[in-house]
């Protein structure tokens, strides 16, 4: 019968013992490899722009009356390492996440435009036809519009990514908010 210092001194436990390890060590190798690689794939950015389609003199490209006609351009920049698929971007103004998906979430949106493939660490900048009407001062503080922001999506093989938001905030005029640019890994 095997005693309990017999069975650790064993040959079985020793290779059992071994065996374990051996499986530990597999398994961090396939985690480094796995969720440590180094990105090579292609990291999308998006910075929206919005700028008045009549400016009023004297006033900067920022400030934006409410009620007035807005021009939207996007420029996209590639921070990856591997070229970008090509794809389509648009341009809405609705809901942030997780809220995205209301049926009332989008009051806005232009017009899809296709995107070329992008170089690593190059940019190109994208100016919709498509104007859009900024909300008056009532509809803006009475409606749920300022829960609102711009969000740049990129749409490829069927799958749609926020690649950067424009929120905006107002006075007298409408200013530019927080903006908050994402990096989309594209493999």
């Amino acid at each position: 019968m095997l005693t309990r210092s017999s069975f650790l001194s064993s040959r079985s436990f020793k290779i059992a013992l071994g065996l374990i390890i051996i499986a530990f060590v597999l398994a961090r190798v396939g985690f480094k490899q796995h969720y440590l690689k180094p990105q090579t794939n292609s990291v999308l950015q998006g910075n929206i722009h919005i700028e008045p389609l009549s400016p009023l003199p004297n006033e900067t490209k920022v400030k934006v009356q409410p009620g007035t006609a807005v021009k939207i351009s996007l420029t996209i920049e590639n921070k990856g390492e591997q070229t970008t698929p090509a794809g389509d971007v648009f341009i809405k103004y609705a809901f942030p996440s997780p809220l995205e998906n209301e049926p009332t979430s989008v009051l806005y949106q232009t017009e899809k435009v296709s995107l070329p493939a992008i170089a690593p660490q190059k940019s190109t900048t994208i100016t919709f036809a498509k104007p859009h009407q900024w909300p008056s001062l009532i509809d803006f503080i009475r409606y749920d519009w300022a829960m609102r922001e711009y969000q740049a999506v990129f749409v490829t093989g069927g799958q749609q990514n926020v690649i950067g938001t424009q929120a905006i905030t107002y006075s007298a005029y409408y200013y530019p908010g927080i903006r908050k640019e994402f990096t989309v890994s594209l493999e």
